[in-house]
């Protein structure tokens, strides 16, 4: 069993230490070697899965993300695509018969993923697929150097592994030990989170927050790594206003399994996803720091309108029940009850450039 098999090295490494910071548990629950939520063949997407992201909902989606490239391109000369963490194919899929339509396909569309399941998923859906543009197609464990194009980074910020963070007298930090079971252990804290916002000291005793050590370190080699080019983050989250909100006192970990959503990491591991919300504004500073350029910020609704979602859709070309399919699609991308105002996009950039997706732009929130 996956979760006995992961548990066990987990277990076996507290038995070294004793505890661990969360993030390391989160680290190791997710993405162990073949066994951890990520790394393991468990389907993980749509309905048989544990949760669904926006390509899965509709190809409007990557469809947008299509125009958006071409925008870089014509303003960068760029003629590649990144995509981090592709899920299973289907998002590459759309934006690249979007792309064949205007005879604009990339020169190669590189895609980062650690999972091998998840790698020969999409390896047989995109040579399905695209069959005739597949050697195109290339297949990374790390980023490249020098890489000139757009970065695409959708629900990736959400998984990367977070420390969680406690106000009493002194700040405190969650560490995970084990006795039968894993269990919370909540001690001084060991490191100070990246950024502290200046609102802390109004927060109430017991506030608990997260912080992501792996942000900035990401972000740098991006910067490192990305010559010339546009890095396109979506995500859940808020700025850091909206993020430290006095009534989110819980902080936003959640965990999901089997389409239901709760809040206890401990169990079900490398069965679950384990995600946190993301501090756009930790996303800014620390961007602006590594040397990126903050093209714009907005919500996901704003961004897919900006970014030509309605003149995507021919609704002389469908009959009523597509139409209505349709409809239903571009409610949930868009509705702020259902995903338009809980997903952000963001864009950092190497060079000056005006993207459409970013017209409403709210980076005076940052």
């Amino acid at each position: 069993m996956l979760h006995d098999a992961l548990s066990t090295v987990i277990i076996q490494h507290l038995q070294k230490t004793g505890k661990m910071p969360f993030s390391e548990f989160m680290r190791l629950a997710l993405y162990h070697s073949n066994i951890g939520y990520y790394q393991n063949a468990l389907r993980k997407l749509g309905a048989e899965g544990d949760f669904v992201t926006a390509p899965e909902i509709s190809p409007l989606f990557s469809q947008c993300l299509a125009n958006q490239y071409l925008e870089v391109q014509a303003q960068l000369d760029i003629h590649d695509i990144l995509e981090f963490g592709a899920g299973s194919g289907v998002m590459a899929v759309h934006l690249l018969k979007q792309l064949a339509q205007q005879n604009q396909l990339p020169e190669h569309y590189f895609i980062l993923e650690t999972s091998p399941s998840l790698a020969a998923q999409q390896k047989a859906t995109l040579q399905t697929e695209m069959p005739d543009y597949f050697k195109h197609i290339i297949w990374l464990e790390q980023l490249p150097t020098d890489f000139q194009g757009l970065v695409i980074a959708n629900e990736v910020l959400d998984a990367m592994p977070v420390d969680i963070f406690r106000l009493d007298e002194k700040l405190m930090q969650a560490f995970v030990t084990y006795d039968t079971e894993f269990q919370w252990c909540w001690q001084l804290s060991e490191r100070q989170p990246t950024h502290l916002p200046s609102a802390l000291s109004s927060l109430r005793r017991g506030y608990q927050f997260e912080d992501n050590p792996y942000l900035k370190p990401w972000l740098t080699a991006l910067s490192e790594r990305v010559d010339r080019g546009v890095i396109l983050l979506i995500d859940y989250g808020y700025p850091e206003c909206e993020y430290f909100h006095p009534q989110r006192g819980l902080g936003t970990l959640a965990c999901h399994y089997r389409h239901r959503t709760h809040d206890n990491p401990l169990i079900l591991v490398g069965l679950q996803d384990i995600t946190a919300h993301v501090n756009f504004s930790n996303v800014a500073h620390d961007a602006v720091s590594a040397g990126l350029r903050l093209c714009g910020y907005t919500t996901q609704a704003q961004f897919l309108m900006g970014s030509g979602l309605l003149s995507l859709v021919d609704l002389s070309a469908t009959d009523t029940v597509q139409q209505l399919a349709l409809a239903q699609q571009i409610k949930t991308l868009t509705l702020p009850s259902e995903m338009g105002e809980r997903f952000q996009a963001m864009a950092l950039s190497t060079h000056d450039v005006s993207l459409s997706g970013f017209q409403h732009d709210l980076s005076y929130r940052l």
